[in-house]
């Protein structure tokens, strides 16, 4: 799958990169509202993940703006702030899912599986794009079941706070000694 994440923490960005990029996903990545707009003009992307608190832009702004220009990709909103208010906002703005922070991986990969396999495949998506420069029989089965990358496995809060994740794992440290 071709996958747009929009998201302007790095840290996050690059735990969810790393890991899409090792399950054979196509990753893209912007930070604000006008790169996602440009990506979204070029590109047709089977699974849009959309940060919902982008520094001065707003996610739920973004993903109504994308349903308005006709974008048919799935998108997934998440957000660190995840209430059931937002998660009705988030339906309202056009998202087809949506995930609380700090999820698993396993739930964001089924949930990236799920949205991808429900919407309309890539080549569907913009007419106007070329199709691909090699056939189907170039491609093996193997290459989608393996990868040199580690996958990681959860992303929790402490994981997104380096300090504190520091401070924690010494004083376990200590308490086994």
């Amino acid at each position: 799958m071709h996958i747009l994440i929009v998201e302007d923490d790095m840290r996050i960005v690059g735990f969810m990169k790393r890991g899409l990029e090792a399950e054979a996903h196509d990753v893209d990545i912007a930070s604000s509202k006008l790169q996602t707009l440009e990506l979204i003009t070029i590109n047709a992307y089977d699974v849009v993940i959309l940060d919902i608190f982008l520094g001065p832009d707003d996610g739920l702004d973004i993903c109504r703006t994308l349903r308005q220009q006709g974008v048919r990709s799935s998108i997934l909103l998440m957000t660190a702030k995840g209430t059931a208010e937002m998660e009705k906002a988030s339906r309202s703005a056009g998202a087809d899912a949506y995930l609380a922070k700090p999820f698993s991986f396993d739930d964001l990969i089924a949930t990236v599986v799920r949205l991808g396999t429900s919407g309309i495949p890539t080549d569907q998506l913009r007419a106007t794009l070329e199709p691909p420069a090699c056939s189907q029989e170039t491609h093996s089965a193997e290459s989608f079941t393996k990868s040199d990358q580690i996958r990681p496995t959860t992303m929790t809060l402490v994981e997104t706070d380096r300090s504190k994740c520091i401070s924690i794992n010494t004083s376990r440290v200590w308490e086994q000694s």
